[in-house]
């Protein structure tokens, strides 16, 4: 590896905000890494928790995973000293200088639960191209600091979403209604807002802006960052998690005049469950039940496997299931067989 290369890494895992996970660095094609540059790269020791290296015509997809918080530096060796020189090899890096007492938990837990906001923009793509419904994205924490959030707002726009909502959690985020998350400051989250309404480039791609903040400073903190939020350009708000009747209410009575609000019928069963009749009644004006469909699939996925394995037969649940035309009716096949009868040589 050049030194240049190994200098405009360093400077990347500074320029980023700390935590970010996804803080990566891709050396290129031109920067070959020879024995040499383990030793170059040695100074960072401390502040990677992953390295993945990879050649551009897919013989070498190494990713070297840390063991309670160092990266296997042998085995980096190793796997060099293998290879050919003239191959080039490409480097990623993760950066873990936030919470450096945390190191071997963030570790090990960061790739678990960790997803990629290209991931989450081609899942949007493929829901928007078989629909016209309006489609609301979870765009996380916007994937880093304020230009992540920025480009993460017109890799949404572009993929034909409606809306995202950003959070104001911490990486390696959870799920909302999960215990042990943690958040960042509000002027943080404010920055990303002003980010995110800048980039947009349609007027009516609308950002929900999400707080956490109910679960690790108390009810109070929440509605105090929701007005925030709102100042800052969100044009919905997302109380996280409200426990009990008596906090969706109060969410409802404080924030409603402020902005449109979203409540989140999905999670741990924390928040009732409301109808959403009943919480337009309080003054929500969007309600999202996020996993249910899952959660109903994967029950019936189970059943099956199950009568598979009990019974070496699936006959007995096929009451359960669509039938054989109705599953490629949903699929669209009727207008698969059009068009290949449209275009289909004579």
């Amino acid at each position: 590896m050049e030194n240049g290369s190994l200098d405009f890494i360093e400077r990347m895992l500074d320029m980023y905000d700390p935590g970010f996970l996804g803080r990566c660095y891709d050396s290129g094609h031109g920067n070959g890494i020879t024995r040499g540059g383990i030793d170059e790269l040695d100074r960072l020791k401390d502040r990677l928790i992953c390295l993945h290296l990879h050649d551009n015509n897919g013989a070498l997809d190494e990713h070297l995973m840390p063991f309670e918080g160092t990266i296997d530096w042998d085995r980096l060796t190793r796997i060099i000293a293998a290879s050919s020189y003239d191959r080039p090899l490409n480097l990623e890096c993760v950066d873990w200088k936030l919470l450096p007492e945390q190191k071997a938990d963030y570790a090990k837990r960061a790739y678990e639960v960790g997803v990629k906001l290209t991931e989450m923009v081609e899942q949007a793509r493929r829901i928007t191209d078989v629909t016209a419904i309006a489609l609301i994205s979870d765009a996380d924490t916007g994937y880093g600091g304020v230009l992540n959030v920025a480009r993460t707002v017109r890799q949404f726009e572009r993929a034909g979403a409606c809306a995202i909502h950003l959070e104001d959690q911490q990486i390696p985020k959870r799920c909302g209604h999960l215990e042990g998350k943690r958040i960042v400051p509000a002027d943080d989250m404010v920055a990303h807002l002003k980010a995110a309404v800048d980039a947009r480039t349609d007027p009516d791609f609308l950002i929900i802006a999400r707080t956490d903040a109910r679960a690790v400073h108390g009810m109070a903190d929440a509605l105090e960052r929701a007005h925030c939020y709102a100042e800052a350009g969100a044009d919905i708000l997302f109380v996280e998690a409200p426990v009990g009747a008596a906090e969706v209410e109060a969410v409802a009575r404080e924030l409603s005049g402020l902005r449109p609000l979203l409540l989140n019928r999905g999670g741990a069963e924390k928040t009732p469950p409301l109808s959403a009749a009943e919480a337009e009644a309080l003054g929500f004006k969007i309600v999202i039940f996020p996993g249910d469909a899952q959660k109903a699939a994967g029950r019936a996925m189970l059943n099956v496997y199950r009568g598979m394995k009990e019974a070496g037969n699936t006959r007995d649940l096929a009451e359960y299931m669509m039938g054989f035309d109705e599953r490629f009716e949903i699929l669209g096949m009727a207008e698969v067989r059009r068009l290949e009868g449209t275009y289909r040589a004579e």
